[in-house]
């Protein structure tokens, strides 16, 4: 892509680039961990969902997609975060705090 296409983009174009730019090392991250740690996967799955499902979010908003596309989205974000915080509840009932 030339300089000169680059400083005509619009700031809508740039933060869709950027917006996809985290997807895709959020999806990438995504894939490694599953590769990387297929065991453990419960433990940061519901975390990662989160974030993928929020830039998602953002990223159809930004684009103009209506609320029957964004939705979801949000939605299953909002569902993600709370198995995320539900897990992390029952880790600390499992490892209680030191005192020092």
């Amino acid at each position: 892509m030339p300089l000169s296409t680059l400083t005509t983009w619009s700031e809508a174009a740039w933060l869709l680039l950027l917006v996809d730019v985290v997807l895709v090392v959020s999806a990438t991250e995504l894939l490694w961990l599953l590769l990387r740690r297929p065991l453990g996967w419960p433990h940061w799955l519901a975390n990662v969902m989160a974030g993928l499902s929020l830039a998602l979010a953002l990223r159809l908003g930004l684009s103009g997609a209506g609320l029957l596309w964004v939705a979801p989205c949000l939605a299953l974000a909002g569902l993600a975060h709370g198995l995320d915080i539900a897990a992390r509840r029952r880790m600390i009932g499992r490892f209680p705090p030191t005192t020092p």
